[in-house]
């Protein structure tokens, strides 16, 4: 991932970003488990870096399945101070390819019809997410940023999905459209950088053209959360349990928060 650490510029409350006490991804991601399990699902923590866990990023996925690219993840991670929590998907490989590199199937890099990128984005495209987005920016009193990151999987046979991609493109996201930030490295991923409306986000895409097949895109939409520690407050906060966390940032995204099967 790469820094972003100007999300206090989109607050539209001032300064005052709503606070948590999750120091760590792992912590956040571990206690939404928790909390997921005790309402019946089936929900398994996972680091990106198994031997630094605690620098990190997490996700809580919806599966004991290694790896869990075809799914709808919640997503943890940590810029300085600040605790990104959001909702993350992935398109991966075209069946096209998978047909050229059949070793690809066998990785769970090529999609088929039970990943949720495919509802994900018809429901961008028909406008299900608009409400969301408006809702989450009026209970976190901000603006709500939506992370594209994309490689090109030249060499597919030994592409690595985990790795960080090089193309980052990041927007902000609320009631009013859409507007880019921030961008590193954009080529592929530069039909995306006129977009103004949340609804345009799939066609956008397709607009890559054949190049689309070869493409790993991860698309995160998410809210930025002060980290404090267990000294006593001086100031006026939002103070966030990871009850509340869960259910104002996160709950909104459960039904994507599935796979097709």
């Amino acid at each position: 991932m790469t820094g972003f650490d100007e999300g206090s510029r989109y607050s539209i409350f001032g300064s005052f970003r709503p606070q948590v006490r999750l120091g760590l991804p792992m912590d956040a991601a571990k206690s939404t488990a928790q909390i997921l399990k005790g309402r019946g699902q089936n929900v398994t923590p996972r680091p990106w870096n198994l031997h630094r866990p605690e620098e990190s990023l997490w996700w809580a996925i919806p599966s004991t399945e290694w790896p869990a690219y075809r799914y709808g993840k919640y997503v943890f991670w940590r810029e300085g101070k600040t605790l990104c929590v959001g909702f993350h998907v992935e398109k991966a490989f075209s069946t096209k390819l998978g047909s050229v590199f059949p070793a690809l199937s066998g990785r769970s890099m090529v999609m088929d019809s039970s990943w949720v990128w495919h509802r994900f984005m018809n429901d961008l495209g028909d406008g299900r997410m608009d409400p969301i987005i408006t809702e989450l920016e009026r209970r976190a009193g901000q603006s709500v940023l939506i992370r594209f990151a994309g490689s090109y999987g030249a060499d597919s046979e030994g592409f690595d999905p985990m790795k960080p991609k090089p193309e980052q493109l990041v927007f902000v996201a609320g009631c009013q459209g859409i507007t880019p930030v921030k961008d590193e490295n954009v080529d592929l991923l530069r039909p995306l950088m006129p977009l103004r409306k949340i609804t345009e986000i799939p066609e956008r895409i397709l607009t890559v053209g054949d190049a689309l097949d070869w493409i790993w895109i991860d698309c995160m939409i998410y809210l930025e959360l002060e980290i404090v520690g267990l000294q006593p407050l001086e100031r006026r906060v939002q103070l966030w349990s990871a009850e509340e966390m869960v259910s104002k940032i996160l709950d909104p995204w459960e039904p994507w928060f599935t796979v097709d099967e």
